[in-house]
């Protein structure tokens, strides 16, 4: 007699443990799905990141190419610069020629005009 009792009480034991163990993997389950949806979501994210960077680092100038299209632009102010020169002294040069050519008329005249009142 004493056997039935406790052998009932152990059945009843394991089909408490067996519900509790159900609804522990029922909760792993669904913390897994949760966990799965908010990963998903996560990388979701990081792949929206990852492509824009990519788009981004698409219109980026190789820093080669920078270099040389950036030396040629310095090689070209430096060529405004000599030629700006230049004509800064072209130009003083025509003032100088300029002032010289109007002493020599003023000059010109002032002999022509003394001559005449000789």
């Amino acid at each position: 007699m004493s056997d039935v009792p406790l052998k009932e009480h152990l059945e009843k034991r394991i089909e408490d443990l067996e519900k509790r163990f159900i609804i522990i993997q029922e909760n792993q389950r669904e913390n897994l799905l949760y966990a799965k949806r908010e990963l998903d979501l996560r990388l979701a994210g990081m792949n929206e990141v990852r492509e824009q960077l990519a788009d981004q680092a698409r219109t980026f100038l190789p820093a080669k190419t920078w270099e040389i299209q950036h030396q040629y632009v310095l090689d070209r102010i430096e060529d405004i610069k000599i030629w700006k020169e230049q004509q800064i002294g072209k130009q003083a040069r025509a003032n100088i020629i300029s002032i010289v050519s109007a002493s020599i008329a003023l000059i010109s005249v002032g002999v022509a005009l003394i001559h005449l009142l000789k």
